[in-house]
C-alpha cells in the first residue's frame, strides 16, 4: 500500500462523519466518486469527476481505499462491541454507549514506514529491484454531540473570516455550517452562507441547497436545481450519487404536503424516473399508495 496514495485518500475523509467517509471509500473503489490529490500530485491526471471537488488532479486509489475501508469497518465493529459492554455497565457506572451515527473522524495521519527492498530474479541472470513504500496509519474517531446555536455562531464567524478560501474551492467548514444551520432550523443563516458557496455541481452543496429550498417552500427552484444536476454530463458518475437521499426524501415530503401542487408533482414524477431507474414504485416515487396519483386525480375530478 503506497504512502502517497493512502495519504491523499486519508486527507479526503479527514474531519468527515463516519458514515460519509465509508460512503466515499466505497464509491472510490467502484469509481463512482473520485479522490482529490492536492499534495502528492506529480504526474497525476485529470478526470471529469474533478468538477465535484473543485480541484484539477484526481485519481481512484482502489487499493488504498479498500485498506482504509477495512480499517473503518474494524473501528465500527469495535465501537459496537464497546457500546454493548458500556450498555451493560451503565447501571453501575456513568458510562455512555457509543453511537456510530455520531462518530466523526477527528484525526487521521499517515507515517511513512521503512522502505522494503527485495529482489526479483529475471531471465538470463538479471535481477530487478522490488521496492515497496509502506506506511503506518493513525485514526482517531470521536462522538460528536448534536449542534447548538452557540456552536453555529462560532462556525459562522469562522467561515466569514475565511471568505476568500470559501469562494476559491468547496470548503468543508462552509458546508458543515450550512448543514448545522439546517439541523437547527436557522434558514436565514443557511441562506446567508450559501452566498459564500462556490458555483458548480457538488454532491454535498446540491443536497443542502435542495433541502433549504424545500423548507422555504420554493419547490419550483428545488426542482430546477435537481433537474440541472441530473442533466449534468459527468462520465462515470452515477445519477444517484449526485444528491443525498435525505434531500430527496425532504423534497418528496414537501411536494406531498403542499396544496395545489399539480405542476410540481408532474415535474418530480418525470425526474424520479432518472432517480428510480424507470421504476414507478421505487423509493422517491409519488405514484404509489396515495401519493401524487391521488392528488392529480383529485384535481382532475373537481
Amino acid at each position: 500500500m503506497h504512502f502517497k496514495n493512502t495519504h491523499e485518500t486519508a486527507q479526503a475523509i479527514k474531519h468527515m462523519p463516519f458514515k460519509r467517509a465509508i460512503c466515499i471509500l466505497e464509491n472510490a473503489k467502484e469509481m463512482n466518486e473520485i479522490v482529490a490529490f492536492r499534495n502528492f500530485n506529480h504526474c497525476v491526471g485529470r478526470k471529469a469527476q474533478v468538477k465535484a471537488w473543485g480541484c484539477t488532479q484526481v485519481r481512484w486509489p482502489k487499493k488504498s481505499a479498500g485498506f482504509l475501508l477495512r480499517l473503518l469497518r474494524s473501528i465500527e465493529v469495535s465501537s459496537l462491541m464497546l457500546s454493548a459492554v458500556l450498555g451493560m455497565r451503565r447501571a453501575t457506572q456513568n458510562n455512555k454507549a457509543l453511537d456510530t451515527d455520531l462518530l466523526v473522524i477527528e484525526h487521521i495521519q499517515m507515517q511513512g514506514a521503512a522502505k522494503m527492498r527485495r529482489r526479483t530474479c529475471r531471465a538470463h541472470g538479471r535481477i530487478n529491484p522490488y521496492v515497496s513504500f509502506s506506511c503506518h496509519i493513525k485514526v482517531n474517531v470521536s462522538e460528536k454531540e448534536e449542534g447548538s446555536v452557540e456552536a453555529l455562531r462560532a462556525v459562522v464567524e469562522l467561515v466569514k473570516g475565511d471568505t476568500q478560501v470559501a469562494k476559491a474551492h468547496p470548503h468543508r467548514v462552509l458546508y458543515f455550517s450550512i448543514h448545522l444551520a439546517l439541523i437547527l432550523d436557522e434558514l436565514d443563516v443557511a441562506k446567508e452562507l450559501f452566498e459564500l458557496a462556490p458555483t458548480g455541481v457538488h454532491v454535498l452543496a446540491t443536497s443542502l441547497r435542495v433541502q433549504l429550498l424545500s423548507r422555504l417552500g420554493r419547490l419550483n427552484d428545488a426542482l430546477m436545481q435537481l433537474e440541472y444536476v441530473l442533466n449534468e454530463d459527468v462520465p462515470r458518475f452515477d445519477v444517484k450519487r449526485k444528491i443525498a437521499d435525505e434531500a430527496l426524501d425532504e423534497l418528496c415530503a414537501a411536494i406531498k404536503v403542499k396544496p395545489n401542487s399539480v405542476i410540481e408533482v408532474w415535474l418530480f414524477s418525470d425526474l424520479s424516473k432518472f432517480l428510480n431507474g424507470n421504476s414507478s414504485l421505487a423509493r422517491w416515487s409519488l405514484w404509489g399508495r396515495g401519493g401524487a396519483k391521488g392528488v392529480i386525480f383529485h384535481f382532475l375530478k373537481f
